[in-house]
Protein backbone atom coordinates (compact mmCIF):
# COMPACT_ATOMS: atom_id res chain seq x y z
CA UNK A 1 0.00 0.00 0.00
CA UNK A 2 1.29 2.84 -0.63
CA UNK A 3 1.73 6.21 1.40
CA UNK A 4 -0.77 9.25 0.75
CA UNK A 5 1.73 11.28 -0.76
CA UNK A 6 2.68 8.35 -3.33
CA UNK A 7 1.37 7.97 -6.70
CA UNK A 8 -1.03 4.65 -7.97
CA UNK A 9 -2.20 4.01 -11.39
CA UNK A 10 -5.97 4.42 -11.87
CA UNK A 11 -7.10 3.86 -15.80
CA UNK A 12 -4.85 6.46 -17.70
CA UNK A 13 -3.37 8.51 -15.04
CA UNK A 14 -1.18 9.01 -11.85
CA UNK A 15 -2.93 9.92 -9.06
CA UNK A 16 -2.01 10.36 -5.26
CA UNK A 17 -3.96 7.74 -3.34
CA UNK A 18 -6.43 9.94 -1.68
CA UNK A 19 -7.58 10.96 -5.15
CA UNK A 20 -8.01 7.21 -6.59
CA UNK A 21 -9.75 6.41 -2.81
CA UNK A 22 -12.16 9.45 -3.74
CA UNK A 23 -12.98 7.92 -7.32
CA UNK A 24 -13.33 4.42 -5.82
CA UNK A 25 -15.48 6.00 -3.00
CA UNK A 26 -17.77 6.98 -6.53
CA UNK A 27 -17.70 3.41 -7.75
CA UNK A 28 -18.89 2.25 -4.63
CA UNK A 29 -21.89 4.58 -4.71
CA UNK A 30 -25.13 2.55 -5.62
CA UNK A 31 -26.65 3.52 -9.45
CA UNK A 32 -29.83 4.76 -7.59
CA UNK A 33 -28.20 7.71 -6.33
CA UNK A 34 -26.71 8.40 -10.10
CA UNK A 35 -30.28 8.79 -11.21
CA UNK A 36 -32.87 11.20 -8.83
CA UNK A 37 -35.39 12.79 -10.21
CA UNK A 38 -34.59 16.36 -10.51
CA UNK A 39 -37.00 18.23 -8.61
CA UNK A 40 -35.39 21.46 -8.45
CA UNK A 41 -36.57 22.12 -12.16
CA UNK A 42 -39.16 22.31 -13.90
CA UNK A 43 -38.75 22.34 -17.62
CA UNK A 44 -35.09 23.41 -17.84
CA UNK A 45 -35.85 26.79 -15.13
CA UNK A 46 -34.99 27.08 -11.79
CA UNK A 47 -38.02 26.52 -8.69
CA UNK A 48 -35.81 26.32 -5.56
CA UNK A 49 -31.84 26.30 -5.04
CA UNK A 50 -32.78 25.06 -1.65
CA UNK A 51 -34.00 21.39 -3.29
CA UNK A 52 -31.08 21.19 -5.86
CA UNK A 53 -28.88 21.31 -2.19
CA UNK A 54 -30.86 18.44 -0.81
CA UNK A 55 -30.44 16.08 -3.83
CA UNK A 56 -26.34 17.08 -3.45
CA UNK A 57 -26.32 16.02 -0.02
CA UNK A 58 -28.36 12.67 -0.45
CA UNK A 59 -25.61 12.01 -3.33
CA UNK A 60 -22.65 13.01 -1.06
CA UNK A 61 -24.07 11.70 2.56
CA UNK A 62 -23.72 8.01 0.31
CA UNK A 63 -20.22 8.96 -0.84
CA UNK A 64 -18.78 10.13 2.76
CA UNK A 65 -19.96 6.21 3.53
CA UNK A 66 -18.32 4.69 1.45
CA UNK A 67 -14.88 7.24 1.81
CA UNK A 68 -15.03 6.68 5.69
CA UNK A 69 -15.08 2.48 4.57
CA UNK A 70 -12.14 3.09 2.53
CA UNK A 71 -10.56 4.83 5.29
CA UNK A 72 -11.31 1.96 7.89
CA UNK A 73 -9.44 -0.58 5.33
CA UNK A 74 -6.79 1.78 4.96
CA UNK A 75 -6.35 2.69 8.90
CA UNK A 76 -2.41 2.88 8.25
CA UNK A 77 -3.23 5.64 6.24
CA UNK A 78 -5.67 7.71 7.71
CA UNK A 79 -3.96 7.56 11.38
CA UNK A 80 -5.07 10.58 13.29
CA UNK A 81 -7.27 11.65 10.87
CA UNK A 82 -11.19 11.97 10.39
CA UNK A 83 -14.10 12.72 7.54
CA UNK A 84 -16.76 15.83 8.25
CA UNK A 85 -19.42 16.43 6.00
CA UNK A 86 -20.65 20.40 5.20
CA UNK A 87 -18.28 21.93 8.63
CA UNK A 88 -18.39 25.36 8.05
CA UNK A 89 -14.95 27.42 6.83
CA UNK A 90 -14.98 31.06 6.92
CA UNK A 91 -13.57 32.66 3.75
CA UNK A 92 -10.06 34.59 4.81
CA UNK A 93 -11.47 38.30 4.98
CA UNK A 94 -11.48 39.93 8.53
CA UNK A 95 -8.90 37.96 9.99
CA UNK A 96 -6.16 37.82 7.44
CA UNK A 97 -7.70 39.98 4.61
CA UNK A 98 -7.01 39.14 0.94
CA UNK A 99 -8.50 42.42 -0.87
CA UNK A 100 -8.52 39.94 -4.24
CA UNK A 101 -10.76 37.43 -2.94
CA UNK A 102 -12.77 40.79 -1.75
CA UNK A 103 -12.63 42.08 -5.04
CA UNK A 104 -14.03 38.59 -6.85
CA UNK A 105 -17.14 38.43 -4.08
CA UNK A 106 -17.91 41.82 -4.47
CA UNK A 107 -18.11 41.20 -8.63
CA UNK A 108 -19.35 37.64 -8.21
CA UNK A 109 -22.06 39.40 -6.04
CA UNK A 110 -22.85 41.69 -8.94
CA UNK A 111 -23.22 39.08 -11.52
CA UNK A 112 -24.94 36.37 -9.95
CA UNK A 113 -26.61 37.69 -7.19
CA UNK A 114 -30.09 37.70 -8.14
CA UNK A 115 -29.64 33.62 -8.68
CA UNK A 116 -27.38 33.51 -5.36
CA UNK A 117 -27.32 35.37 -2.29
CA UNK A 118 -23.67 35.16 -1.60
CA UNK A 119 -23.36 36.10 1.54
CA UNK A 120 -25.35 32.91 2.47
CA UNK A 121 -21.85 31.86 1.12
CA UNK A 122 -19.26 33.72 3.07
CA UNK A 123 -19.34 31.11 5.78
CA UNK A 124 -18.79 27.66 3.11
CA UNK A 125 -19.73 24.62 4.33
CA UNK A 126 -17.47 22.22 1.55
CA UNK A 127 -19.33 19.21 0.92
CA UNK A 128 -16.56 16.59 2.25
CA UNK A 129 -13.82 16.51 4.01
CA UNK A 130 -10.94 14.62 5.58
CA UNK A 131 -8.51 16.30 8.55
CA UNK A 132 -7.76 16.13 11.81
CA UNK A 133 -9.96 19.04 13.30
CA UNK A 134 -11.20 22.10 12.69
CA UNK A 135 -8.69 24.46 14.43
CA UNK A 136 -5.23 22.10 12.92
CA UNK A 137 -4.41 23.87 9.78
CA UNK A 138 -1.12 22.02 8.88
CA UNK A 139 -0.89 20.76 5.63
CA UNK A 140 -0.01 17.42 6.45
CA UNK A 141 -3.21 17.43 8.60
CA UNK A 142 -5.98 18.58 5.93
CA UNK A 143 -5.52 15.55 3.68
CA UNK A 144 -9.24 16.32 1.37
CA UNK A 145 -11.50 18.82 0.61
CA UNK A 146 -14.29 18.58 -1.98
CA UNK A 147 -17.12 20.43 -3.62
CA UNK A 148 -19.49 18.79 -5.15
CA UNK A 149 -22.15 19.50 -8.11
CA UNK A 150 -24.35 16.33 -8.83
CA UNK A 151 -27.74 17.73 -10.50
CA UNK A 152 -26.96 18.05 -14.37
CA UNK A 153 -29.16 21.23 -14.88
CA UNK A 154 -26.89 22.93 -12.29
CA UNK A 155 -25.88 26.74 -13.30
CA UNK A 156 -23.22 28.37 -14.58
CA UNK A 157 -23.19 30.71 -11.69
CA UNK A 158 -22.99 27.56 -9.41
CA UNK A 159 -20.15 26.36 -11.14
CA UNK A 160 -18.42 29.83 -10.82
CA UNK A 161 -19.00 29.55 -7.25
CA UNK A 162 -17.34 26.94 -6.88
CA UNK A 163 -14.20 27.19 -8.35
CA UNK A 164 -13.58 30.47 -6.34
CA UNK A 165 -14.65 28.40 -3.22
CA UNK A 166 -11.98 25.73 -4.19
CA UNK A 167 -9.57 28.25 -5.05
CA UNK A 168 -9.55 29.98 -1.82
CA UNK A 169 -9.32 26.15 0.37
CA UNK A 170 -6.10 25.62 -1.61
CA UNK A 171 -4.59 28.56 -1.36
CA UNK A 172 -5.90 29.60 2.38
CA UNK A 173 -6.37 26.57 4.05
CA UNK A 174 -3.89 24.19 2.50
CA UNK A 175 -5.37 21.37 1.68
CA UNK A 176 -3.58 18.85 -0.08
CA UNK A 177 -5.75 17.77 -2.25
CA UNK A 178 -9.10 20.17 -3.28
CA UNK A 179 -11.44 18.71 -4.89
CA UNK A 180 -14.30 19.86 -7.57
CA UNK A 181 -16.42 16.95 -8.04
CA UNK A 182 -18.46 17.31 -11.03
CA UNK A 183 -21.13 14.12 -11.14
CA UNK A 184 -23.62 13.93 -14.07
CA UNK A 185 -22.54 17.09 -15.20
CA UNK A 186 -21.30 17.72 -19.00
CA UNK A 187 -17.32 18.29 -19.07
CA UNK A 188 -17.54 20.87 -21.99
CA UNK A 189 -20.29 22.58 -20.43
CA UNK A 190 -18.08 22.96 -17.15
CA UNK A 191 -14.81 23.65 -19.12
CA UNK A 192 -16.97 26.31 -20.96
CA UNK A 193 -18.05 27.91 -17.25
CA UNK A 194 -14.13 27.75 -15.93
CA UNK A 195 -12.84 30.00 -19.59
CA UNK A 196 -15.08 32.45 -18.06
CA UNK A 197 -13.64 32.24 -14.77
CA UNK A 198 -10.23 32.52 -16.40
CA UNK A 199 -11.04 35.25 -18.53
CA UNK A 200 -12.83 37.13 -15.91
CA UNK A 201 -9.88 37.24 -13.67
CA UNK A 202 -11.30 35.76 -10.65
CA UNK A 203 -9.33 34.91 -7.25
CA UNK A 204 -7.42 32.11 -8.15
CA UNK A 205 -4.37 32.50 -6.01
CA UNK A 206 -1.02 31.33 -6.30
CA UNK A 207 -0.50 29.26 -9.73
CA UNK A 208 1.97 26.57 -7.71
CA UNK A 209 -1.37 25.33 -5.59
CA UNK A 210 -2.88 24.91 -8.79
CA UNK A 211 -1.24 21.94 -8.51
CA UNK A 212 -3.43 20.59 -5.45
CA UNK A 213 -6.43 20.83 -6.84
CA UNK A 214 -8.20 18.34 -9.08
CA UNK A 215 -11.29 18.04 -11.14
CA UNK A 216 -12.92 14.85 -11.39
CA UNK A 217 -15.67 14.16 -13.85
CA UNK A 218 -18.26 10.98 -14.09
CA UNK A 219 -20.77 12.15 -16.16
CA UNK A 220 -22.97 8.83 -15.02
CA UNK A 221 -22.99 5.57 -13.40
CA UNK A 222 -21.89 4.12 -16.12
CA UNK A 223 -18.99 6.46 -17.18
CA UNK A 224 -15.69 6.39 -16.52
CA UNK A 225 -14.14 8.67 -13.89
CA UNK A 226 -11.75 11.26 -15.48
CA UNK A 227 -9.43 12.98 -13.38
CA UNK A 228 -7.56 16.15 -14.00
CA UNK A 229 -5.39 18.30 -12.27
CA UNK A 230 -6.58 22.19 -12.43
CA UNK A 231 -3.17 23.26 -13.61
CA UNK A 232 -3.53 20.71 -16.89
CA UNK A 233 -6.75 22.20 -17.93
CA UNK A 234 -5.85 25.78 -17.45
CA UNK A 235 -2.59 25.41 -19.00
CA UNK A 236 -3.90 23.66 -22.51
CA UNK A 237 -6.31 26.64 -22.67
CA UNK A 238 -4.38 29.33 -22.33
CA UNK A 239 -2.24 27.60 -24.96
CA UNK A 240 -5.00 27.02 -27.21
CA UNK A 241 -6.08 30.22 -26.45
CA UNK A 242 -2.46 32.23 -27.24
CA UNK A 243 -2.81 30.45 -30.74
Amino acid sequence: MPALGQTTHHGEYMHNEVINNVVEALDRVDESYYFIEDMAYDRGLLIDSGKIRKLERRFMHEFSIRYSEIMAENKESYIGLKYDFEVPKKFMWYENPDYRIRETWERLNDKIGREINMLDYWEKEPDFLVHANQKDLSPENQKLIIEAKTNPNTSKNEMLKDIFHTCIYANKYAFQNNVLLLVNIDENKWRDCLSDYIDSNYYHGSYKNFKKIYVIFKEGFNEKSRVFRFSEIIDKYLTKKSR
